[in-house]
Formats: C-alpha cells, structure tokens, sequence
C-alpha cells in the first residue's frame, strides 16, 4: 500500500502515513467527527435530549482516542434514538468497530443502515475500509465505488483511496497466486478489483485466465461482458453476458440478464433488448433491490419515462423507500422535469431533512427553474452541515450569475477553489463570470483548465466547456481557434444547435461563406422545432452571405427578370425540374450560386432559393445533394408533386437517404397517399431509428387511418428518443382520447403543457379531457387559458360554457336528488347524487354532499355494503363529518333503531324559511300555470348566496313569495326539472315588481 498523498511505500494496511500528513481518518473519517455540522444534532439555541447528548459524548470519545468508551456510549444512544436518526448513529457504531477492529461487526452495522436508506459516503467507506481489512477486496472496491458516485465535489479523495487500495489487494491477490497459481476464485477476485478500480486492461487477462480453468464461473463471465462492453465488442460482450445471465446462483444471473439488455439495446438489438428487459421485469416482481436495479437501467439507456413507472410500483408498497425516491427525482431531471424533481427532494428531506447531498441537488433544480432564493438557503443550510462543501460555493455563485452580479459570484468560487482546487466545474462557472465582467483572456485560461481536468467520458461538461471556451475566443478575434472549438462541442454534443450557429459566425469571419452557410441549415435541422428562432439568430450571417455570393455570379440569371408575382405561373419556371442540356460554368461561380441557394432557403425566401439550385443542377445533374435541397424547398412552397419527384431522384440513386424517404413520406402524406408515406417512413427508421421525427410522423399517420395501437407505440418510441418534447405528448394524447384512454391522455396534455406552456390547442384538449373527467372547475380553467391565447379558439370558446354548464348541472343534480329523497324515490335521489359525483368529483362540498345523499338512499334500499363503502369515503376525506359518523355508528348495527338522518320524510315537511328580502306582494294567480300534481310538487329555492332552503310544496312556495321571501334573481327546482329557473319566470310579479 501506498500513502495517496506522498506515494510512500506503506508497510502493512494504514489509516495513516508516518511520512505525511495524511490519514484516512482525516480524509473521510473525521470529517464526521471532529465537524459536529457534517451530523443533524440539534442547534444550540434549543435544549439537547439525551440522545444528542450522548450521541456528542460517543463522538467526543472517538476524537479523544478512546474507541471503547465511544462503543458503550453510542449503544447507549441507540437505546434512546427514534426511527429519524437511527441509521446514522448505527453507521457511526459501525465506524467505531472498524476502529477497534471488530471488522464482522462493523460491515454488519453499516450494512444495515444502508439497506435502510442511510446512503451516505462515508458509511460506504467505513464498510469499504473493514471489507479490506477482512482482504474481502471486491466488496471493498464496490463500496468506494459507491461513495465515489455520492460523495459529488469530494470524490477525488475516494479516488485516491481507490488507488492506495488496489496497491495493496494486487499485492495480496498477486502473492496468494504464487502459493496457488491455478485458482479461479483469486484470479476471478483480483479481476473484479482491477474492474472497479478502472484498469480494464489488467482486468481482462485476469477474467481470460479464470475461465481457460474454469468456465463456470460466471462471475468472470459477468466481468468479461462488462470489459467487451467497454470496447463496444457487441458479439464477445452479448456471449459473456449470456453466460452469467445462465448461471445457478441467482445474484450473478440477475447481473448477467441486466447486463445483457444494456448490451443488447446499446448494440442495437432492440427487440431482443425488450425481451429481456420484460423477462427482468417479471423476474424483479416486488424485491425492491431488483426493482431499483431495473429502474436505473432503464436510466442509463435513456428511457427514463419506464424508469419512472418501475419506480412508481416500487413506491406503491414501499413509500419511504429512500433511494427509489432520489432514483425517481434523477429520472425527472433527466427528463428536464425541474419542478417534479424538487418536489420529489422535499418528499427526501421530510425523511431525512440534514441530507447535505441531496440539499445540494434540490439547489441544483430551483437553479433551473430560477428559483433563486430557495436554491440559496438550500446552499447555506449545506454550508451549516458542512463548511467544506465545493458545491454548495457553486450554487450561490451560479445564482449571482444568473442575477448579472459577477463580482459576488467570483468571490464564491475561490471559496470553492481553496477547497478543491482540481473541480472541473468550479473553473467552468469562474469563466463564465469572467466573460460577463469581460475578462476574455482570464476566461479562457478557466475554460482552459477545466477541460484539462475533465475526463473523456464527461461528454456533457466537456461539449458545455468548449462552447463557451469558443465564444470567448470568438470574442477575442481568434476565429481559427475558435472554429475547432465549435467542432469539438459538437462531436460531445450533435443536437447543440447554438454551436452550429457560432460555427458559422466563425466560418463567415474567415470568408468561408459556403461553409457557413452549410452550419447554418445544419443548426435548424438539429432543432427542427425551433428553426424560426434560429432563423432570426443566423439572418445576418446569411444575408450577408448572399451578398457575398451574388457579387461573384453573373449579373444576369435565368428567370431573374420574371415578375415576383408571376413567377411561379411563368412558362420558365415550369421547365425548372425538367431535364435540361448540361452547361458548363466556371466551379467558382458553381459553388457561389450553390452558396446563395442554400442561404435563401435558410432565410425562408424559397422561390430564389429554387431558381437557384435548378441553375445548379443544369451544370452538376449528377449531384444528389442539389435533388435532395431543391425537394425540400418545394415542399416548403407546398409544390410536393415536384419534391415527390425530387427526392424520387435522389432514393432511385441512393436508397439509403433516409432524410429524403422523410421528406418524401411528408409530400406523399399532404397529397393523401398515406399508406406510401408510412412505407417510406418505415423504411426511413429501419435505416435510421433515433430520429424523433420519423416516429411522430408514422405515429400522426397511424392515427389518422385509425390504427391507434400502432400510433400509440410510435409516440412512445419517440418519447425515449427525446422524452422532452411537447409535440410527443400531444400527439400520443390525441391517440389515447380516440382510443378512450381519457386519464392516460389528460396525463399527456398536462405533460405537454409542462414542456411548452404556449399551447393553445392543447389547453382546449386537456380542458376536454378534465370535463369528461369530472373536473369542470379544472376544464373551465383550461378553456379559459386557451381563449387567452387564441381568442378565435372555437373549441375552447364552446367547451367553457360545456364547463359552466357542468358546475350548474352538479348542483341541479343534487338539489333535484333531495327532492327525490323527500319522495321515497331512493333510486332517483341514488342516480341524481352518482350524476354530480361525476360532474364535480373535484370540489370537495358537492363530493361530500353527493356521497351523503347516496349513502342515506342505498340504505333506504336495503344496499348496506355499498351505503358503508361510501360512508368510509366521506370519513377519508373528512373525518368530523357528523351525518357520516352517525350513519357509520348505525351501519354497525342495523338492528338498532334508525337514527333521524334515516327516517323515511313524512308528508308535512319540515323546513327552514328564507329571510325578507323586499316588501311583501300579492299574487295575481300568473303562477297557477306552473302547479304540478303528486309526487312532484316539491320545490328547492336557492338564494343568491347559493343557500338552498325546502323541498316545500307549490302552496309555502306562494306564501313566501306573498312574505317578501322569494326575490328576482333567485332560482327555482321542482321534482320533475333537470335544471333550475330563474324564480321572475315562474312569478313574473316579481320582474314586474323590480321594474316599478
């Protein structure tokens, strides 16, 4: 072994150098001792219980050297701990053993606190270091591991201790094989810990030689699969794994079958990869580990939207399950779900409220999403844990650039850089402060620096790091420089359609216009759906470049002299995409017009940009990539007759241009030959599969002919390629409602609407879908955002009176079923009460009111099992509620008399009378005409506070009129109405009245 910080040679297995500064207490250890902040004791204002107290004394023992006293304390404490700190103070026991070298005992309390949610660094490296000292290597390396991926801004010291330990177990392992060469265990082993410690091309020999001995250890084959991997060796890497995914033991053969559907899926085996992952699905049945495991895979593969319905099951019977819910916020933030994110660390730190990590990752969330504030007090609260946290210094100093006060933010990072002057991170934030204060050259020497310390892997970091290292230099008019910066941002990153755009910037600072010009139509296509927005970005770069070019070409080109108005009309137009005699020009004037063209069609101007590509092709017929340009610019002008036959051209010659079959399936589908378009649609993805645009296209199509199933599968295939666009979920919405899937599809628009919040259309839809749903408070709201939008929104416009009209009807329903009730219709009242259920399951008062009412007529009918369950219901959800209590105390016993809430209405009704409202007034028989005969003459009156006073015969209905009690603007329901009337329509005394 070997001292990380002096790489002295050690003699035996050390916490500590005797050369150096350098312990392992020191490094990770003590950090949780000797920093009472980095442990959630109490603050010092309020009272510590005796707990706290003897948590500080055990830790206080453990500083002062003395590891027994610190024992018979913490076990002391963990007699008095509750639920919330229970697994800390068991990994601090756990700690304590390793001191005193009791190894079985400290794996296993460190092991328990993990399997109980305590994931935390330092507990995977205390377990770490007594797995070592028990020469159990490869349990040691997993855990280091582990603490490496939570331990954020300070993994570099694990990485370290990751180095020391491999220097030791090879020494062990390397010894153990001179005494028994031939052993597949300790070869299998020492492979496993030149795996985890990244040394693959040690690994591989070590896997190779255990199974020439032995080829049944699938361990080894697991290990080997996951080195073919590495390499992208898909035919080693597939067998490998298959071997480990067959074996006896089932850990080792559930590995093996989830590393088979990673392979499988990355080597683009897809529905094997389903297969398996289906298998997997089954087999993880309710095991949370398994499940955990599927749910991450998922992740990695870049299908977070199954992860998060793994996760959803898992959660269903295990609702504090700790790392499902951290699983399930990766899942949001990968699917750039901010705001859900956040919400599921709140539902985190409920549970463990002092998690310094995942305080840290909230403040991260409410960065994106520009909650500032909250992102600041989550740093601080960090800081209080521990002052030496690298990125809680970045948070604050994020949120001073975000808030233009760049001077504050430089300040936080040498905070940051004093504590881990090698964070890739902390150097790329300092440059971006750098470049708003406008200190160029510094930026660039940051920017600098953090690509030297990123590794190759961290494509995300490194692509974000040569953006902006570009832009720097961009500024400082060093355009050669910055060109290759571009470049490289966009190998890390193909879809980042800015660096397209600065890349040509840079080309047109160089004068190479052709270039340019090429990068900005590249920019549109890598976000097809922001093409506008890049448009006005890049004009200036593509009117310049028409200038450019236009001086080289003649002055004077085909059907320039053509009216703008009638060009498309001429006689000369029409003979653009004939075959014409080729002509020769000069390459430089070839290239010039070429230029133009594709600048025109950038600019959206197509009708030159078709002049000038069909003059281009009458010098180069054989150029396909002028067919393919001049398709697309038809089908922009909506000539898809001539794309058709354009982009015909280009797939006759090159059947593999998948882009053209794209484009080519658009114009068929315009002219309504859908099935030919879902033809070249297929064949499109079968060529090239991870384009989002070919699935919801096959998915619209699809749809449209009423294959819905098929639709449905397109859009999902779309959402894994980029689960982040809007267009996704309102096109699978749109299916779902036609297949009747009216909560799956509400689910989609909302998600929608999440992504892009400018959807009129698809606020109208989801103001539908909540309308059938039973929310018309919601649907209303909906309707109304669309009208705000887009004004002449006729759906939204006819569904929001849908909506007042569904508010009014609940009410009627429910008024109309009391009145029922007071007859000894139960059935009717039972059906008017399910009708404003239905219409008004959201608001809490016409909820209760209906289930009430529904409870009381099934028991009139003698239907005590369905009375009791919505009974229950009402209690769930108001647990005071008098009329439930009484109704559930009597269901208990029906035997016993019926309370008065059940006895049957008697012919006389007992009611309370409105309040005088204006003078009093006599009726001159007009009301007559209104009078109903038997059972429903019984009358509801509802004042214009919403007050409901009866049911009431027509006769006390007259009197209260004559009373003053009845007034104009309140409104009426007899037995046999569905909605309610104005009371001046069924006493027009009363308009004639308010008139004088």
């Amino acid at each position: 072994m070997r001292c990380p910080e002096c790489q002295k040679k050690l003699e035996q297995f050390a916490i500590s150098c005797p050369h150096c500064r350098w312990s392992l207490t020191t490094e990770i250890e003590r950090a949780a001792v000797r920093n009472p902040a980095a442990t959630p004791l109490a603050s010092s204002g309020s009272p510590k219980s005796d707990f706290e107290l003897l948590y500080q004394s055990s830790l206080d023992s453990l500083e002062g050297g003395d590891p027994q006293a610190a024992l018979k304390t913490i076990n002391r404490a963990l007699q008095l701990v509750d639920d919330e700190r229970y697994q800390e103070a068991l990994a601090v026991r756990g700690y304590i053993h390793y001191q005193l070298g009791n190894q079985f005992e400290a794996i296993q309390d460190c092991t328990e606190a993990i399997d109980a949610g305590w994931w935390d660094a330092r507990t995977f490296a205390w377990r770490a270091a007594a797995y070592a000292a028990e020469q159990r290597w490869p349990e040691s390396f997993a855990d280091l591991d582990r603490a490496q991926q939570l331990a954020g801004s300070g993994r570099a010291r694990y990485e370290q201790l990751q180095l020391s330990y491999l220097a030791e177990a090879e020494v062990y392992y390397l010894a153990e094989l001179e005494k028994y060469p031939n052993n597949p265990p300790l070869l299998r082993q020492l492979g496993w810990c030149y795996l985890q410690s990244g040394a693959n091309e040690k690994a591989g020999p070590a896997f190779q030689r255990c199974l020439q001995i032995d080829e049944h250890e699938a361990w080894a084959w697991l290990g080997k699969a996951r080195i073919s991997r590495s390499l992208q060796e898909w035919p080693q890497a597939e067998f490998a794994a298959q071997r480990a995914a067959g074996a006896a033991e089932p850990e080792v053969a559930w590995l093996g079958q989830l590393e088979l559907a990673r392979i499988q899926q990355l080597s683009g085996s897809r529905g094997a990869a389903a297969l398996t992952l289906k298998d997997l699905q089954a087999k993880a049945n309710r095991i949370p580990k398994r499940l955990l495991a599927l749910a991450e895979l998922y992740q990695d593969l870049g299908n977070p939207a199954a992860s998060l319905q793994v996760l959803k099951h898992l959660l269903e019977f295990q609702p504090e399950h700790l790392p499902a819910i951290l699983s399930r916020a990766a899942a949001f933030r990968r699917l750039q779900n901010y705001p859900l994110e956040v919400a599921e660390y709140h539902r985190y730190l409920k549970l463990r409220p002092n998690d310094q990590r995942v305080l840290l990752a909230r403040a991260q969330a409410e960065l994106a999403i520009q909650q500032f504030d909250a992102a600041v007090e989550d740093a601080n609260e960090a800081l209080q844990l521990d002052v030496l946290e690298t990125d809680a210094y970045l948070v604050r100093a994020a949120v001073f650039h975000a808030r233009q006060d760049y001077s504050a933010g430089l300040s936080e990072i040498e905070h940051a850089l004093k504590l881990d002057n090698r964070y890739p991170p902390a150097y790329l934030l300092r440059g971006k402060l750098q470049v708003g204060l406008a200190q160029f050259s510094e930026a660039l020497d940051d920017f600098s620096r953090a690509l030297e310390l990123l590794s190759p892997e961290e494509t995300r970091l490194r692509g974000e790091a040569h953006y902006f290292r570009g832009t720097t230099r961009f500024e400082l008019q060093q355009f050669r420089e910055a060109v290759t910066d571009f470049e490289q941002a966009i190998r890390c990153q193909p879809a980042h359609a800015g660096a397209w755009v600065w890349l040509a910037n840079a080309k047109s600072k160089l004068g190479q216009w052709n270039e340019a010009v090429q990068f900005l139509l590249r920019a549109q296509a890598a976000q097809p759906n922001l093409a506008r927005n890049y448009r006005l970005l890049g004009g200036s770069i593509a009117n310049r470049a028409v200038e450019e070019f236009t001086r080289v070409l003649p002055t004077r080109d085909l059907f320039e002299s053509q009216p703008a108005d009638n060009r498309f009309r001429s006689d000369g137009i029409e003979r653009l995409d004939q075959p014409v005699r080729q002509q020769e020009v000069e390459p430089q004037v070839q290239s010039a017009r070429i230029g133009r063209a594709m600048a025109y069609q950038y600019l959206a101007q197509y009708e030159p940009a078709v002049r000038d590509y069909s003059l281009a092709l009458q010098t180069a017929p054989e150029e396909l990539d002028l067919w393919f340009r001049r398709g697309q610019v038809w089908q922009q002008l909506g000539e898809d007759r001539r794309a058709r036959h354009d982009l015909a051209h280009v797939i006759h010659r090159q059947p593999e241009h998948h882009l053209a079959r794209f484009y080519r399936a658009v114009s068929a589908a315009r002219c309504g030959d859908t099935e030919r378009a879902i033809s070249d649609l297929i064949k499109a993805i079968r060529i090239s599969p991870n384009h989002t645009r070919y699935h919801l296209l096959r998915g619209e199509l699809n749809a449209r002919l009423g294959r819905l199933s098929k639709a449905i599968r397109s859009f999902y295939r779309a959402e894994s390629l980029e689960p982040n666009n809007p267009a996704v979920y309102r096109f699978r919405g749109e299916a779902r409602w036609k297949k009747g899937q009216t909560r799956e599809a509400l689910a989609d628009w909302t998600r929608s609407l999440e992504l892009n919040a400018d959807q009129g259309d698809v606020y109208a839809l989801r103001g539908k879908a909540r309308l059938r749903t039973g929310d018309p408070q919601g649907a209303k709201s909906d309707f109304e955002q669309a009208i705000r939008l887009k004004p002449q929104n006729l759906m939204a416009v006819i569904g929001r009176a849908d909506a007042l009209s569904a508010c009014e009807r609940s009410q009627a329903a429910l008024a109309r079923g009391r009145v029922y009730y007071s007859m000894g219709a139960w059935s009717k009242a039972a059906a008017d009460a399910d009708m404003a259920l239905d219409l008004r399951r959201d608001h809490l008062r016409v909820h209760l009111a209906a289930r009430y009412l529904r409870a009381r007529a099934l028991i009139q009918s003698n239907q005590l099992a369905n009375a009791a369950r919505d009974v229950r219901k009402i209690l769930r959800l108001q647990p005071d509620h008098p009329g439930a209590m009484t109704l559930s105390r009597w269901l208990q016993d029906p035997t016993q008399p019926r309370p008065p809430e059940l006895q049957a209405p008697l012919q006389k009704l007992k009611f309370n009378k409105p309040q005088i409202v204006r003078a009093p007034l006599q009726l001159n028989g007009s009301a007559e005409a209104w009078n109903a005969e038997g059972p429903f003459d019984n009358w509801i009156l509802r004042d214009r506070d919403r007050r409901e006073f009866g049911p009431v015969t027509k006769a006390v209905l007259n009197d209260w009129v004559e009373q003053g009690r009845i007034g104009q603007g309140m409104r009426l329901l007899r037995g046999d109405w569905s909605k309610w009337k104005r009371a001046e329509k069924v006493y027009p005394e009363l308009a004639a009245m308010e008139r004088k």
